[in-house]
């Protein structure tokens, strides 16, 4: 869909408030350039008073995109699209994020095992307009249902490392999809970037510019 928009996203300086590989993956599938920058936010010691996994994931997401045109925007080159996300797993009024350690890792896929849960990513596209920078905030929620898992797979794929640093303790992208019986919704959204929902976003910003395509 944004294949009619690269000419013109091309001519212009794309952030990514984001040092995930894989949300910088799933972006450069898209074809045009952008920027990687750290965001200054620290989403550790800053977690918004919410048990509502939209409300929290949207203001994580907004805050790490907004320190990124604080720390950017009077720079000689400002961006003209800044973009921050933020996933969380949800199951049963709970948000699971990041696992702090292994031990934490076990506790979280044995609550996931056998159930059904939604992974929630929060979407902000701070944007420059003629009056300062605008922000566009949303969400996408993906249902997913992991296999019942005992303790020889769970504790297995903890070892393997790849549990750490992912929302839920598990990757979808890799061995850990092995993990997994069925998704309902946008798969990239699980692998930490709603794709379509981004994609959609941009045209609708782009559009309300009435700037052309290329």
């Amino acid at each position: 869909m944004l294949c009619a928009y690269k000419t013109l996203l091309s001519n212009r300086r794309v952030v990514l408030a984001s040092t995930s590989e894989r949300r910088k993956e799933i972006l450069n599938g898209l074809g045009f350039p952008f920027t990687v920058v750290q965001s200054s936010f620290d989403e550790d010691k800053n977690r918004p008073d919410t048990s509502d996994p939209k409300e929290f994931t949207q203001w994580t997401a907004s805050q790490k995109a907004l320190a990124a045109v604080e720390d950017l925007k009077n720079h000689c080159n400002p961006p003209d699209f800044v973009i921050g996300a933020d996933t969380v797993v949800f199951l049963d009024e709970v948000i699971l994020g990041k696992p702090t350690d292994s031990e934490h890792a076990v506790e979280m896929l044995k609550i996931l095992s056998g159930k059904v849960h939604s992974v929630v990513t929060g979407l902000s596209i701070h944007y420059k307009s003629q009056s300062g920078y605008k922000e566009r905030l949303t969400s996408e929620v993906t249902r997913v249902k992991m296999a019942t898992l005992n303790d020889l797979i769970i504790n297995s794929y903890v070892e393997s490392g790849e549990s750490l640093g992912k929302a839920g303790s598990y990757g979808i992208q890799g061995l850990g999809g092995s993990l997994i019986e069925a998704i309902d919704g946008d798969y990239y959204n699980v692998v930490g970037f709603p794709l379509h929902r981004f994609t959609t976003e941009m045209i609708s910003i782009i559009q309300e510019s009435n700037e052309p395509h290329s």
